[in-house]
């Protein structure tokens, strides 16, 4: 079943607000979900890049890490 995404977004924040009182929004839980791949579970940015359903690791980084990856991010060295 699908679902309109405008409906899905008012859904989040009416119960960001009733649940957690705070504003929260899709765009906020895509950020955490990224973040979280990268600082917990160590996934490379490519990976990354396929979880949230993007055409490029730019976009990923520039939307939603907000900054440069490091090398260990990109996959050019492999943590120790």
């Amino acid at each position: 079943q699908q679902y309109c995404r405008e409906y899905v977004s008012r859904w989040i924040s009416e119960y960001g607000k009733k649940v957690l009182r705070k504003r929260v929004s899709a765009h906020t839980l895509r950020h955490s979900l990224a973040c979280f791949l990268r600082d917990e579970k160590k996934m490379s940015i490519d990976m990354i890049q396929k979880a949230l359903n993007h055409a490029s690791p730019t976009t990923t980084i520039q939307k939603y890490l907000h900054g440069r990856p490091t090398a260990e991010q990109i996959g050019m060295i492999t943590p120790e």
